[in-house]
This record gives structure tokens, C-alpha cells and sequence, in this order.
């Protein structure tokens, strides 16, 4: 188990990570078993390993939080049987999609604020971790969260702080590289082969095939959401801590140690943590909302579906009805049509 690698791509949702791991399939890195389902958002798959986003989601919820909480776990709980317990869950699930694979690839944007976690499973399984980080436009992330979710941009905003901060904070020390979402869609093949080079040592070519499959799924097309660079900067939503960030992290894509993007990186966390305090109990209200809004939504798709049905079966009854007087018309007719041939007849003796 010692030569096993297992590549993390960290960042956060919206942000191109479902493109980075499913271009690492395409070379030949290893996927999980049992993959989360494609949706309309994400038509070309999320290439994230099912039952570990599942463990994720239910390991938050029992502590209150959901992915969209900017609120996090307590540094505390890293250390609790409960914690331990979830890393052996985990690091089962692990086995379980990817068998003796010698370099594979795991993606969740929930795993950024799990990292320490994930430090425990990894040890556990054996595997030596590298890490992928990818970078989107802070803007771009909150109205692609709006229109899907629904989240108030400023909410997207603070996500996109906290995850990204975290995935970087958190990575520090170790193998990894950081991946601008422009540059995966300009050229996806060449930051795939580069990304294999700088995180695992042996560069895997593409296959002709790899690049045109690599091609086909990277499509720029399905990108809804494009923000000018300068705006950010011309912007008062939560600036400087989004514009200070985006600069630093930019910074790391190509020099992923630059001490001093890390140092103002830190400064943003430093700003943002007291706030987070304040933000959380308001942005879990709003999320609240939504999620009692959405259901609502949901609830009257429901309806609506069943009225279709209703209103199906009632056609079909009609139509039913329809054609049973249609025939019954035509034997009334015959039969008409018969008493006067009888009638005829009768006649016909009489004379």
C-alpha cells in the first residue's frame, strides 16, 4: 500500500473540479466505483465517488451544517471518537471504490473543510496524498450557486472565501498544484498531462483518443457564467478580503509555495474568522428559507404532476367513453338499418 497515490481535487463548487477529475480519468487515474449521477448542472458527470459524498453529507448533518454552511467544524472534534469513527467509515468506503489501484482520484468540494479528516483516512488506507486546487473567479462561482441554488451572492461570495482558504491552508506542506479554471478550458489535455507531471513524477502522454474524449468533455460551452477580471477589484462586495484572496491565489497557480501570497492569504483568514461568527446564524436562516422555499416549489411540482395524471387518466376515460358510443352508434345504425330490411319484407308478404 506504501506506493499508492490518491490525487485530491479540492476547490470549490462551481469552480471546475468535476472537469479536473474527469481529465485525470481520461489519462488513466483511477475513478471511484460508484459515481454520483450526472444532472442537468453537470450533464458530463461529477466523477465523485457516491457513498463517500453520502458519509460527507450525513457526518455535517449531524452536526448542523450542510455544504452550504460557512460555519465549520470545531477543531476539537478532530480529535473525538466520533471523528475516528467517521475516518474508518471512510477509509472503507475507500477500499471499497477503488480496490489496489495504485493512483486514483477522490472529488468533493466538501472535502476543503474536511481535510483533516481526510488526513486520517488517508493514513489509514496508505496512500500518499497530492493535491489538485482549482481556481474560478469568485464572481462566476456565486451567480452559478445562484441560479442553481438559489444562494444570495453574498452567501456564494463567503463560500467561495471559506472553502478556498481552507483547501489552501490545509494543503500547505505538501505535493500540489493549482489550476486556473480559464486555463483548463483554453487547453484542458496539457493541464491534465501537467498536473500527472508535477503531482505524480511520471507524466502520462495521451492517447489520440484520451484527447478528443478530454476534448468532448471539457466543452467551454456549457460555461454560463463569465466575469471581467477588473471587477472584482471595482466591486465593494466583501472587498478587499475577495479581491486580496483571487490575487493570492492566482499567485499560487504556477508558484504553489509563494510564501508571501500564503502570508496574504492568511491575513483574509484572520479578517474572515471573527466574521464567520457573525455571518453563520444569519446565512443558516436565509439557507433555511430557501431550503423551505424549494420544498414548497417541489411540493407544488408534486401536485401539479399528480393533477397531469388525473387529468391523463380522465382523457383516457373520455376517449374510453368515445369510442364505446361510437360503436354503440354504429350497432344502433345496423340495427336500424336491419328493423327496416325487416319492415321491407313484411311489406314485401303483405303484397
Amino acid at each position: 500500500e506504501q506506493d499508492r497515490q490518491a490525487i485530491i481535487v479540492l476547490g470549490m463548487h462551481r469552480s471546475g473540479t468535476s472537469a479536473l477529475a474527469g481529465t485525470l480519468a481520461k489519462l488513466g487515474v483511477r475513478l471511484p466505483a460508484r459515481l454520483l449521477a450526472e444532472t442537468e448542472y453537470n450533464p458530463k458527470g461529477y466523477f465523485e465517488p457516491e457513498h463517500i459524498v453520502a458519509i460527507h453529507d450525513r457526518l455535517l448533518a449531524a452536526a448542523g451544517l450542510s455544504w452550504s454552511s460557512i460555519a465549520g467544524l470545531p477543531e476539537a472534534w478532530y480529535g473525538s471518537a466520533e471523528a475516528c469513527a467517521y475516518a474508518g467509515e471512510l477509509a472503507a468506503a475507500v477500499r471499497e471504490d477503488y480496490g489496489d489501484a495504485a493512483l486514483y482520484v477522490v472529488k468533493d468540494p466538501r472535502m476543503c473543510r474536511l481535510m483533516p479528516l481526510w488526513r486520517m483516512v488517508l493514513d489509514e488506507v496508505g496512500a500518499q496524498s497530492r493535491f489538485v486546487i482549482a481556481l474560478r473567479h469568485p464572481f462566476e462561482v456565486a451567480r452559478s450557486l445562484e441560479t442553481r441554488d438559489g444562494l444570495p451572492l453574498a452567501h456564494g461570495y463567503l463560500l467561495w472565501l471559506c472553502h478556498m482558504l481552507a483547501a489552501e491552508r490545509e494543503t500547505r506542506g505538501a505535493r500540489r498544484v493549482f489550476v486556473h479554471f480559464d486555463a483548463l478550458l483554453s487547453d484542458p489535455t496539457r493541464v491534465a498531462t501537467d498536473i500527472v507531471a508535477q503531482l505524480v513524477g511520471d507524466g502520462l502522454a495521451p492517447a489520440e483518443d484520451s484527447a478528443r474524449e478530454i476534448a468532448a468533455l471539457v466543452d467551454s460551452d456549457l460555461r454560463h457564467q463569465i466575469a471581467n477580471a477588473g471587477e472584482l477589484h471595482h466591486s465593494a462586495a466583501l472587498s478587499p478580503w475577495l479581491s486580496d484572496a483571487y490575487d493570492a491565489l492566482a499567485a499560487l497557480v504556477g508558484r504553489p509555495t509563494d510564501t508571501q501570497a500564503m502570508q496574504e492569504l492568511d491575513k483574509v483568514g484572520a479578517a474572515l474568522n471573527p466574521a464567520i461568527a457573525l455571518f453563520a446564524p444569519l446565512l443558516a436562516a436565509s439557507g433555511e428559507k430557501i431550503a423551505g422555499l424549494a420544498k414548497a416549489a417541489a411540493d407544488k411540482d408534486a401536485r401539479l404532476l399528480r393533477h397531469q395524471d388525473q387529468i391523463a387518466a380522465l382523457s383516457g376515460a373520455v376517449a374510453a367513453l368515445e369510442g364505446t358510443v361510437t360503436e354503440l352508434k354504429t350497432t344502433v345504425a345496423a340495427q336500424a338499418e336491419q328493423a327496416a330490411n325487416l319492415g321491407r319484407t313484411i311489406e314485401t308478404y303483405k303484397t
